[in-house]
């Protein structure tokens, strides 16, 4: 009574099991398809002994790092906090923000006295908001 549903689950079970070794075969042809193509890659290429042997020299110096000893940022004379970009934190923190902020919302933002006041905190008129 149940020796067809057994025989039938044999065979479905040699079935997968011939597919999974299928599959197998094709990832073993394939990987070494890719190793192939690698090894041609790597002999066409005429600098690959010199990657084999390249070293990493962390103690030296390169532009970037160099620039860095020259960057010399804004002086603290100049009556503002530098802005390297606008992130929120940066522009809120900033006097000339909150001075302009605090005329705004005291309805004085188009005034000449705002114009004034930001003048006299911004050491570059040409950026002040008129």
């Amino acid at each position: 009574l149940n020796k067809p549903n057994i025989e039938k689950r044999n065979e479905l079970l040699i079935q997968k099991e011939e597919q999974r070794k299928l599959k197998e075969e094709e990832l073993q042809l394939k990987e070494l398809k890719r190793m192939e193509l690698l090894a041609k890659i790597a002999e066409e290429c005429p600098y690959w002994e010199g990657l084999q042997n390249v070293q990493s020299k962390l103690d030296h110096i390169t532009i970037a790092t160099q620039y860095h000893a020259y960057f010399k940022g804004e002086d603290a004379t100049r009556g503002h906090i530098p802005l390297f970009g606008f992130a929120d934190k940066n522009v809120i923190k900033d006097a000339r923000f909150k001075l302009i902020s605090a005329l705004r919302s005291a309805g004085l933002g188009n005034s000449e006295y705002t114009k004034l006041a930001v003048e006299k905190i911004n050491p570059r008129p040409q950026l002040a908001i008129h």
